[in-house]
């Protein structure tokens, strides 16, 4: 049920990950070691049926079950292959069809019909598991084995078809009512009903303890090792058949009496946890998401900021722009930077190329913001100067409002990707509407350093 309501969350990463690799273990540990523990009870209690020592006996047992498990596999590699045959194959070849196993022709078809395939992994199960508890060998490792060697060696057609959010519920449904079925209400008395409390609490400990102690010596994140232990509380589906099986070999009904009401608590109460502690990971998630998003947001403004100031002294700061069209305020700008760079600046071709690119895209940005940029050969750093002009002056561009905030940019032409950044960082600069508002009111040049100081600051 865990993964079901995983699935319907869509939760995915780590969490699904290791949740899917400790559930494997777990069931695979309890399986063997219950397994193992019922075999010497067997003999213990019949140690006439062994025919040397118990740990002999049971050694023999286990390899027989295995070799039932291989068997199932090599059943189902053989029978259930799903086979991209095109339409010329089938038409072009049909005495290699006809010679083919019935079964083998369905199963051949692709993709390959689920519930034909799921009759068939059931029968071959079935009868492999059923023939070791028939001899009283460890049938759950039979099906542990073959379920292992068919994920691991097989093409992967059985899962291929078979949607886990499809059977889930008809799976659902037979657990309970198996569960039900060997649920005696003569046995339940308080002394059972107190061992029950006990098995609860007892497993409740283990599985959140057990797996909140195994994160820690992990060192695995806080929110991993906060949820993950409670969706370990419903696996119980392993526990239900081991407590039927014990007891009918065991002639000890009060086993699956204490057992079975207990996995019930789990398989509802566990189910409501986990979807509440899935839930609240999903919140965590997203919130750290948005933090993680904030922080990088944050980041990148110091790093725009920072290149910013690298370029642009205080006297690179124009205030009280004269010129009343684009084309006197691109001049304007233009002869501040060739009396306060120290670059060659040729301003021949500076005011040739600018002119150029403004008449292929004008540089209004919106927001009254206007970056008129080119490349230049002769310097060999860039050149940024920011003039501020109180009225405006239309620069065309996104919203054709009149731009106060003009930012002149000339790079070396061999560089264009110091071209690009620098770009890039204006941008991300003036995308900040309280920014823009402090460049406006500011009232010397010395108050807009001041400005990128702070925002520097405040992004590192």
């Amino acid at each position: 049920m865990t993964f079901v309501l995983m699935n319907q969350l869509n939760v995915e990463g780590r969490l699904r990950h290791l949740l899917g690799n400790m559930v494997v273990l777990d069931d695979l540990i309890e399986v063997i070691i219950f397994s193992l523990l019922i075999q010497f009870s067997i003999r213990q209690a019949h140690p006439e049926a062994a025919g040397g020592g118990a740990v002999l006996t049971v050694g023999k047992e286990v390899l027989l079950a295995l070799a039932v498990g291989g068997c199932i596999y090599l059943f189902l590699r053989t029978f259930v292959r799903k086979r991209a045959l095109s339409l010329a194959q089938d038409e072009g070849d049909h005495t290699h069809r006809r010679d083919e196993a019935f079964l083998q022709r369905i199963l051949a078809e692709h993709p390959s019909p689920s519930v034909e395939i799921l009759l068939i992994v059931l029968a071959a199960v079935s009868l492999g598991t059923g023939l070791a508890y028939h001899f009283h060998w460890p049938f759950l490792i039979t099906a542990m084995f073959a379920g292992f060697l068919v994920a691991n060696f097989h093409s992967q057609a059985i899962f291929d078809s078979l949607k886990l959010d499809n059977i889930a519920p008809a799976l659902n449904l037979a657990f309970f009512a198996l569960i039900g079925a060997n649920i005696s209400m003569a046995d339940l008395n308080l002394n059972i009903l107190g061992l029950v409390g006990l098995y609860i609490v007892s497993r409740l400990f283990g599985k959140l303890v057990g797996t909140w102690l195994g994160c820690r010596l992990m060192h695995e994140e806080k929110s991993i090792t906060t949820y993950l232990p409670t969706l370990m509380l419903p696996q119980a589906g392993v526990a239900a058949v081991e407590a039927v099986y014990a007891a009918a070999i065991l002639g000890k009904p009060e086993i699956a009496a204490i057992i079975l009401p207990a996995i019930v608590f789990f398989e509802v109460v566990g189910v409501f946890m986990v979807d509440r502690g899935l839930r609240t990971w999903l919140d965590t998630v997203r919130a750290n998401a948005e933090a993680v998003r904030q922080e990088r947001m944050h980041s990148r403004r110091s790093e725009a900021v920072h290149m910013l100031m690298a370029h642009l002294p205080v006297e690179c700061i124009k205030l009280g722009l004269a010129g009343s069209t684009k084309k006197e305020v691109i001049e304007e700008l233009v002869d501040h930077a060739c009396k306060v760079s120290e670059e060659h600046i040729d301003r021949v071709q500076a005011l040739q190329v600018l002119g150029e690119r403004e008449r292929l895209a004008p540089t209004g940005l919106g927001n009254g913001i206007a970056v008129p940029h080119c490349r230049l050969r002769g310097i060999d750093n860039p050149v940024l100067i920011l003039g501020r002009h109180d009225k405006g002056v239309a620069f065309g561009g996104l919203d054709d409002e009149p731009c106060t905030l003009v930012f002149l940019m000339m790079t070396c032409v061999r560089d264009p990707g110091q071209h690009l950044r620098l770009l890039a960082a204006l941008s991300q600069i003036l995308n900040a509407a309280e920014v823009r508002a402090q460049f406006i009111e500011a009232q010397t040049p010395e108050d807009i350093i001041a400005i990128l100081m702070r925002q520097a600051s405040q992004g590192s």
